[in-house]
């Protein structure tokens, strides 16, 4: 990499890695795509800056929407944000996304294609607010366009772990 970074968020994108944010002696707004060539040789080339510095944060691949997310964490302006904010595949710019209901940062996130074939679920759960740590959970259907996506707070039911199938129910509150 070109850049040392502490707590930031990365995800395999496109056969790339994609780092984002962290921390350098300050807070990083820098991205950058690491890419491993048939020598086996580690390349590294600047990605678009994020909307805002940030550490502590989750990064999601939305396979349904072409793009990906990124969620909460610490912002040079908050130690528990709550914005999330969305890139499709070729776009140059992040656009605004739904904001959290609680802002949380050192949290943890995932992906669950939804059952119907139909977008997917994005869970974020766990965390730092700013009432300390949490064990509440959200959760986003992300059936329709980035602009319509809304968090719901929602309890973890069930988690089980079937012949390495994980089987999910979840319960909004």
């Amino acid at each position: 990499m070109k850049e040392a970074r502490l707590t930031a968020a990365s995800i395999v994108y496109n056969g790339k890695l994609l780092v984002t944010g962290g921390f350098n002696g300050g807070i990083l707004s820098s991205t950058e795509w690491l890419t491993i060539d048939n020598n086996s040789s580690l390349t590294s080339e600047k990605g678009e800056d994020l909307p805002e510095a940030m550490g502590f944060h989750c990064l999601e691949e939305i396979k349904s929407s072409n793009g990906m997310l990124l969620i909460g964490g610490i912002t040079s302006s908050t130690s528990t944000s709550s914005s999330t904010w969305f890139k499709q595949d070729q776009a140059r710019q992040w656009e605004q996304g739904p904001d959290l209901n609680i802002g949380r940062s050192r949290h943890a996130s995932a992906v669950i294609a939804s059952t119907s074939g139909a977008g997917e679920v994005v869970i974020v759960s766990g965390g730092w607010t700013a009432s300390g740590s949490t064990d509440t959970v959200e959760i986003m259907k992300t059936v329709s366009s980035p602009q319509i996506w809304k968090w719901e707070p929602g309890k973890l039911v069930v988690l089980l772990l079937f012949f390495g199938l994980k089987y999910i129910k979840f319960v909004f509150a």
